[in-house]
């Protein structure tokens, strides 16, 4: 593999010893002629991502994940399938890992390589690149991404009119009318392309066509695309309240999210919290926290999760006080 880019590595989280295993495997990977980056501390953007499933921070990263990543999880008990997915039983070894390494990495040099013999688009391995480049997220990722961002996009699939948004004015194209956007979000997601635009190419791309809201696009992509997957740096333990009651006119409307709206209008809450006193599924909480958080109706009250701890701590503490005491006066 001489002469082929140096792939990154992360490993955000990782217990010393499993960490130092892994730097001892991407040194032995040189042998192979194989070459790797290990990205430092809690930067979770590599190509390929070591994660220990046994731990809160792993727990909270890999959810977060894009489904493009290479994830290696680590777990005592856990056995995790999935896309672009390899599940190890610890405690690992070096040569499993460097071998594991090895595969991914000429698994990755192999589709770039094809990929770019069939005259495909220029893939860049920095995904956070606002240059032209194929995106692997579904659309609502990349409907979000270009908002957030401020980029101009284009969506494509066949046999639809190709869509196009102005992430820095919030507007959305497409020849057709606003139905025919709706019909990407029941599209197989991999049958999707979409490629940033420079600025000049895509005013030409929609001069004759009339804009509407992003906004719109975005609430209903949430709820119909999300899927249970939270957004890029979204948890599900820090506590979030609305901050205006949402337009339930939209489309892709559920009668849970009155429910789930009551609560987190009234007072900040976690996610987890919400699943649980309102009994709606995780799953169903999340479309709908994706889509209040990409039209910026939600707030964020981090200070209010470390009060939760503590005062559950406390309460435990009682509790356990509680218990010696009564056991001491023979009460219980």
């Amino acid at each position: 593999m001489t002469n082929r880019q140096s792939l990154n590595i992360s490993a955000p989280g990782l217990h010393e010893t499993e960490l130092k295993v892994l730097q001892v495997a991407v040194v032995m990977l040189k042998d192979d002629d194989v070459h790797c980056g290990l990205l430092d501390g809690a930067n979770s953007n590599g190509e390929i991502v070591f994660i220990d499933l046994d731990t809160d921070v792993g727990q909270s990263i890999f959810p977060q994940l894009r489904e493009s990543q290479v994830k290696v999880v680590f777990s005592a008990d856990r056995k995790i399938a999935g896309k672009n997915t390899v599940s190890l039983r610890k405690p690992v070894r070096v040569t499993t890992l460097k071998d594991i390494l090895v595969q991914i990495c000429q698994q990755i040099h192999e589709y770039l390589s094809k990929y770019q013999q069939n005259g495909a688009q220029e893939v860049t391995l920095n995904r956070e690149a606002k240059t032209r480049s194929q995106l692997n997220e579904n659309v609502f990722q990349n409907l979000f991404r270009t908002k957030n961002e401020g980029l101009f996009m284009r969506l494509s699939c066949a046999g639809h009119p190709d869509v196009f948004v102005n992430g820095a004015e919030k507007t959305i194209f497409i020849n057709g009318g606003q139905a025919e956007i709706s019909k990407y979000y029941s599209r197989d997601q991999g049958a999707i392309v979409a490629n940033v635009l420079q600025e000049n190419e895509f005013k030409s791309s929609v001069q004759n066509l009339t804009p509407h809201a992003l906004d719109a696009e975005l609430w209903q992509a949430g709820v119909v695309c999300s899927n249970g997957k939270l957004l890029p740096g979204q948890r599900t333990d820090v506590p979030v309240k609305l901050k205006a009651w949402p337009n339930f006119s939209r489309q892709g409307f559920k009668p849970e999210y009155f429910k789930i709206a009551a609560y987190m209008a009234k007072q900040a809450i976690s996610i987890d919290e919400l699943s649980k006193v309102t009994q709606v599924q995780l799953d169903i909480v999340i479309d709908f926290y994706n889509a209040a958080f990409a039209v910026d109706l939600i707030e964020t009250h981090p200070g209010n999760a470390r009060q939760q701890v503590q005062e559950r701590q406390i309460s435990g503490d009682r509790k356990t006080l509680l218990g010696k005491l009564a056991q001491r006066l023979k009460f219980a």
